[in-house]
């Protein structure tokens, strides 16, 4: 697989894949936020785009409170599933990198007997796995 090939793939993903999956998340989870707490759906937009990217940074004008039990639940079921959709994005993207080295065994085993990944010399021998692709 060449260089170009991989950088394309990142590219799509980056700028293309993971932000329409994070505005799409926070729009359904947004309105639903919205529709059990009876808050501002732009509000909740925002709020959930915060919570999808695990944002610490406060996007809204005024603190919200959860209060009612189906706010909660909503609530709860928001944070679970924004956590898995950042798991599935951190897999995803380590997925790029890894599966071309899976199709080939020899390159796994020069991989595994690589020094130290974190030496400046790691990156000359993972550009020789990879020209091996």
């Amino acid at each position: 697989m060449s260089r170009i090939l991989i950088i394309s793939r990142i590219g799509k993903f980056v700028f293309l894949i993971l932000p329409i999956g994070v505005i799409l998340c926070a729009f359904v989870f947004g309105f639903l936020l919205s529709i059990t707490e009876g808050w501002a759906f732009e509000d909740c937009f925002w709020i959930m785009i915060g919570e999808v990217t695990q944002l610490d940074i406060n996007m809204v004008k005024r603190e919200y409170e959860v209060t009612t039990i189906s706010g909660k639940i909503a609530a709860s079921l928001c944070g679970i599933w924004c956590m898995g959709f950042l798991v599935v994005i951190i897999g995803i993207s380590g997925n790029i990198f890894i599966l071309p080295m899976l199709k080939k065994p020899e390159t796994v085993d020069k991989y595994t007997t690589m020094s130290n990944p974190l030496s400046p010399s790691s990156f000359t021998e993972m550009e020789e796995v990879y020209d091996d692709l």
